[in-house]
């Protein structure tokens, strides 16, 4: 009897050792997985934490972009604002102070300009307070008489329209024009001062 008791203690020691060993290797791969799948995940957070700090870059980017956008268009409102207050103000001091003599003198360099772009066979569309002046300087500047001048009104401000007969080449040569003319020439100036463009 005693030797099945060794019997069954050997069976019992030994198939202990054997749940030990196959325990030992399942816990092993258990282990393995749990370390596998602690690495993927570790490196899929790291991915995951290098896409959002990307995005955030990325928006960051586009919210610095569209504040600056935003601030250059608030700059070039505010240019041509200033632009506006500009040609407004320069029309009313015209408008008010109307200076004869130099106004006279910008009429003929109008009519000048008109005649070198058109030629002399011309149609000089003016105010009715300008009629008389411009129909002299014409008739001096152009004896043969192969000009028309028009009453129209066409600014109320002064200066002329000018076409050729045929009404192909128009020259508009109001004073509204001319300053309008000069608008990027101001918005350039403003923008060198203003935002140092």
């Amino acid at each position: 009897m005693e030797s099945l008791k060794n019997m069954i203690e050997e069976i019992n020691e030994k198939t202990k050792k054997e749940v030990e060993k196959e325990y030992d290797e399942w816990y092993q791969q258990v282990k393995k997985i749990i370390n596998k799948i602690y690495e993927e995940t570790l490196a899929k957070m790291n991915e995951i934490n290098e896409e959002t700090k990307r995005k955030i870059e990325y928006s960051k980017n586009i919210i610095i972009t569209l504040a600056e956008m935003e601030n250059k268009n608030a700059k070039l409102n505010l240019i041509n604002n200033y632009i506006d207050k500009i040609i407004n103000e320069a029309l009313l001091k015209i408008k008010n102070e109307k200076n004869i003599q130099l106004y006279n003198k910008a009429l003929e360099k109008y009519v000048d300009e008109a005649i070198e772009a058109i030629g002399e066979e011309i149609v000089i569309f003016c105010n009715e307070e300008d009629y008389d002046f411009v129909m002299k300087y014409l008739q001096k500047k152009i004896p043969k008489k192969t000009f028309e001048i028009i009453k129209s009104n066409p600014s109320k401000y002064g200066g002329i329209i000018a076409t050729n007969k045929e009404k192909t080449i128009i020259l508009n040569n109001t004073i509204e024009a001319r300053l309008n003319r000069l608008k990027d020439y101001i918005r350039k100036e403003l923008g060198k001062i203003l935002i140092g463009e």
